[in-house]
C-alpha cells in the first residue's frame, strides 16, 4: 500500500513539473518531452506512448497525422513570359493560379502541407525562420500549374510557401494536447492536483489561452480585433490589428500590383491610387479592413478586364488569398 501511494504521489509530481514547463515560456519542447517520457514509463499508457513517440521521431504513416499537423500552403512559382520582339518578362515569388484545377486530391495538396517531422525539428524552424519556409512540389503538379498560366508564360521553379506562425501553432497545440492530456490524467487518477493552489495559476490561464482558446476572438459591429494568433474578423467596418505576417503578404501583393501597373495605358493611374490606399491603412495601427478589401476589390475588377498579361490570373489569385486573410 506504501509503496503504491508512492508510484502516485511520483507521478503527481511528475505531472506537476510538465505542468510547469508548459507555463514557462523558456522551456522548449524537447525539454518537456524529457519529463514525459518519464511519466509515461509510469503510466504505462499505450495511447500516450504511441502519440509521444510521433511526435519525437516523426510521423512515419501521413495517414494518421494530427489535424494540427496539416497547415495551409500557397504555391509560388517563378515565370518567364515570352513578349515577342519585346523580349522576355520574368516574374519570381509569384502566386500561381490553382482555381481551374478540378482534381481534389492534387489541391489538397497544393493547399495543404502535412507535416511529419518531429516536433523538436519543428520548433527550431518555427524560431529561426523570418516569415515563412518555402518546401518542394512533386514534378507531376507543374503540368497542372502551368495549365493556369497564359499561353505565353512558362513556369520555371515551384515551391510551396509555409507561414512561421502555422508552424509555431503546430508547436502549441502539442502543447495543448499534452495539457489536456495531463488534466484528464489527474480527474482518472484523482491525483487530487490543486491547480488553484499552485503557485502558477495565472501562468496555467494564460497557457491555456494561447493553446486551446488560440485565435478565438469577439466580433460584433465596429469591433477591433487583434489578429496576432488569428486571421478571423468579424462586424462591419472592422478595424484590424494585422500580425506580421499577413501584413508582409500584402507589401509583397502590392509590389506585384505595382510593378503591373506600370505595364498598363488607361488602368494605371486607377491602380496606383487604390494600392496607395492601402499602403495608407497599412501604416496605421488599426488600418481599416473594409477600406483595404474595397481596393483589392477594385484591383480586381481592374485586372479581371485586362487580357494577355501575366499578372491577370496570378495576381487575381493573391488578391483572393489576401482577401482570405482579412476576411474579405
Amino acid at each position: 500500500m506504501h509503496k503504491e501511494k508512492k508510484e502516485t504521489m511520483d507521478i503527481k509530481k511528475t505531472i506537476e513539473g510538465i505542468i510547469e514547463d508548459l507555463v514557462n515560456n523558456d522551456k522548449n519542447i524537447s525539454t518537456i518531452f524529457l519529463k514525459l517520457q518519464v511519466l509515461v514509463y509510469k503510466l504505462k499508457n499505450e495511447r500516450l506512448r504511441i502519440w509521444l513517440d510521433s511526435e519525437l521521431h516523426g510521423y512515419r504513416d501521413q495517414t494518421k497525422l494530427p489535424e494540427y499537423r496539416i497547415i495551409p500552403g500557397v504555391v509560388y512559382g517563378s515565370i518567364e513570359q515570352d513578349r515577342g520582339f519585346q523580349g522576355s518578362y520574368f516574374v519570381s515569388d509569384f502566386m500561381l493560379p490553382i482555381y481551374h484545377i478540378k482534381d481534389e486530391d492534387l489541391l489538397e495538396l497544393l493547399r495543404k502541407y502535412k507535416c511529419n517531422d518531429p516536433i523538436s525539428k519543428v520548433e527550431e524552424i518555427a524560431n529561426n525562420i523570418e516569415s515563412e519556409i518555402c518546401v518542394t512540389i512533386p514534378d507531376f503538379c507543374i503540368p497542372y500549374l502551368q495549365k493556369g498560366l497564359e499561353s505565353n508564360c512558362f513556369l520555371n521553379q515551384v515551391s510551396q510557401h509555409i507561414q512561421k506562425f502555422d508552424l509555431k501553432n503546430i508547436v502549441e497545440q502539442v502543447k495543448s494536447s499534452l495539457l489536456q492530456f495531463l488534466l484528464e490524467i489527474n480527474d482518472e487518477l484523482n491525483l487530487e492536483i490543486e491547480f488553484t493552489a499552485m503557485e502558477n495559476k495565472e501562468k496555467i490561464e494564460k497557457a491555456i489561452s494561447h493553446t486551446i482558446y488560440a485565435g478565438v476572438v469577439a466580433t460584433g459591429e465596429n469591433a477591433t480585433i487583434n489578429a496576432n494568433d488569428s486571421n478571423i474578423v468579424g462586424g462591419q467596418n472592422n478595424s484590424l490589428v494585422i500580425n506580421t505576417e499577413v501584413k508582409r503578404e500584402i507589401e509583397k501583393l502590392i509590389t506585384q500590383i505595382t510593378e503591373i501597373a506600370e505595364t498598363f495605358s488607361e488602368e494605371k493611374e486607377e491602380v496606383l491610387n487604390e494600392l496607395a490606399r492601402i499602403t495608407i491603412q497599412l501604416k496605421k495601427s488599426t488600418p481599416k479592413t473594409d477600406i483595404i478589401t474595397s481596393s483589392l476589390k477594385t484591383i480586381d475588377d481592374v485586372l479581371t478586364g485586362v487580357a494577355g498579361n501575366l499578372a491577370t490570373p496570378i495576381v487575381i489569385e493573391g488578391i483572393k488569398h489576401v482577401l482570405s486573410l482579412i476576411g474579405g
